[in-house]
């Protein structure tokens, strides 16, 4: 299988302070090959500086759920971790994706075994924050 993909998610979540947001998403897998798969997460972000541009950090972890055929079955765990930037609305990052996945093979002969692997990749992602934030650091 090839596990290339592209991602759309949604988070909706709180900042509660200038360093430290919370909440939860859900995001949609489309891969190459047609298959599909939809991950429940929790979100933790930590922004290092009380400005509206700053790097930051960002820990996603959940369950996966999807069935793509017969023989492939989806279900598991989700984990990602990033590190990035963030301008003003805007934010970019680099980092890990992975999600436990479970597959049969031979699954129609009768002697069918199972099959666990993690799905690993290397994620760019591009964000846009609807509420944003202001610059709260005092002006020199």
């Amino acid at each position: 299988m090839n596990a290339n993909r592209l991602n759309i998610s949604t988070v909706h979540g709180y900042q509660f302070n200038p360093r430290f947001y919370l909440g939860g998403g859900l995001v949609n897998h489309i891969y190459t090959e047609g298959y599909y798969s939809i991950s429940l997460f929790a979100n933790v972000r930590v922004d290092f500086l009380d400005k509206s541009k700053t790097p930051f950090i960002d820990f996603r972890g959940g369950h996966s759920f999807g069935d793509f055929v017969e023989s492939l079955d989806f279900d598991g765990g989700y984990l990602a971790f990033s590190a990035g930037f963030r301008f003003n609305h805007c934010n970019i990052s680099a980092g890990w994706e992975g999600s436990a996945m479970e597959y049969c093979k031979g699954a129609k002969l009768s002697d069918a075994t199972t099959c666990h692997l993690v799905a690993n990749s290397f994620m760019i992602k591009f964000g846009f924050d609807w509420g944003g934030r202001a610059d709260t650091s005092e002006k020199n």
